[in-house]
């Protein structure tokens, strides 16, 4: 039987949080074009905050992994792949 190391949040961590934030940051971004015209400095501003923090949402959370053990074996999953290491 393994025993799960890694936190039971990873998969909402990975997945669920990653999607959704950076599916309601890029909204409220792409709002921001289609309302009340602001100055196009902002707009760049808007845009390109929007893509540094979504790379670094992704970058943190996105290599997160799942890891368990059993016995003296651990066995490390990032969802599509798995490794064992003795």
């Amino acid at each position: 039987m393994y025993v799960q190391l890694s936190s039971k949040c990873t998969f909402f961590f990975k997945f669920i949080f990653t999607g959704v934030w950076v599916g309601m940051v890029g909204l409220m971004t792409l709002g921001n074009f289609v309302g009340v015209p602001a100055s196009e400095k902002i707009d760049e501003l808007f845009l390109i905050t929007f893509w540094i923090a979504a790379a670094v949402v992704w970058w943190m959370f996105g290599r997160l992994k799942k890891i368990e053990r059993q016995g003296d074996t651990l066995r490390i999953s990032n969802y599509s792949a798995r490794s064992r290491s003795p």
